[in-house]
């Protein structure tokens, strides 16, 4: 039996700059992090939480794409895993294009975590709908796949229109990267889609 391990990356310490935030820094954690012999580095997402989330346990979050860039750049064996991605907060064919590109440009590293994430607030500021998010989970997860073939596509989303578009390079795993969906409601997606669940709060590993 085998198995392999990811571990967290603690770039979301910012109350420690020059323990964690200097690029000097973060290429020492990744070539450590890939000679120590871990699977994968993961970094979270949150653009902008409440102050009240943070002031009460929660953390910051670097632009994941952003890290997973410098990560790869920093390394050569080291998968780059987003846990996760609140993939509601952009719309889907931007993130197909950013997922597109790093794993084109690492040779094909990407591990993509995704979640319907939980912060109201957050879904607030970013002016996207909360109460639909798991539905808006379902609609970007087809519209990415479409992209990630590099074919001409259509798609109708709710409040976007593709009437015939092309995302090319395409990511270097075929079909796309893995995709592992994580959240508290992660079965449904699973069940719909056959795609692996991801554990976060019912886990070892933090959301």
């Amino acid at each position: 039996m085998t198995f392999t391990l990811s571990t967290s990356l603690p770039f979301d310490h910012v109350d420690q700059p020059r323990e964690w935030g200097t690029m000097e820094a973060l290429h020492e954690i990744a070539r450590a992090v890939e000679k120590a012999g871990f699977f994968a580095g993961s970094v979270t997402d949150h653009p902008v939480p409440s102050s009240r989330w943070l002031d009460n346990g929660g953390h910051y979050a670097q632009d994941p794409f952003v890290m997973l860039s410098m990560l790869g750049a920093a390394t050569t064996t080291l998968r780059l895993q987003t846990n996760i991605l609140v993939l509601p907060y952009r719309n889907p064919f931007i993130t197909a294009r950013a997922i597109s590109s790093l794993d084109h440009f690492t040779g094909g590293r990407v591990i993509l975590g995704l979640g319907a994430g939980y912060l109201k607030a957050e879904y607030k500021a970013l002016g996207v709908d909360f109460d639909t998010r798991n539905d808006t989970m379902d609609e970007y997860m087809k519209a990415m796949k479409l992209a990630w073939t590099g074919k001409d596509f259509t798609f109708e989303g709710n409040g976007y229109t593709a009437l015939g578009n092309r995302v090319l390079p395409t990511p270097v795993q075929t079909p796309h990267p893995p995709l592992l969906v994580g959240a508290t409601q992660s079965a449904p997606f699973a069940g719909r889609w056959n795609w692996a669940t991801h554990g976060t709060r019912s886990s070892c590993q933090r959301p």
